[in-house]
């Protein structure tokens, strides 16, 4: 079932999967005016800032005792944050 832009847009409030999901369907089907570029968008800019985030981490406290080793866990063991 297809949905319009603006169920997609509630959807990404109550199943964030099946948004994920809905949207992977339409870049693949090349429908680009259905998707919800607005939350995508926004996605994608969050997961740039925490791959910066870890990348920051690893390079300057990977090797300091006194830090904590959940954004290492979450490096390496993603979805799992």
């Amino acid at each position: 079932m297809e949905l319009k832009i603006q169920q997609l847009k509630e959807l990404y409030e109550k199943d964030f999967l099946l948004w994920l999901e809905e949207n992977l369907k339409l870049l693949e089907n090349r429908e680009y005016d259905l998707v919800d570029w607005e939350n995508l968008l926004e996605e994608i800019r969050d997961m740039g800032h925490r791959i910066m985030e870890h990348l920051y981490k690893w390079e300057n406290y990977r090797y300091r005792e006194y830090v904590g080793n959940s954004w290492i866990n979450s490096i390496a063991m993603p979805g799992k944050f």
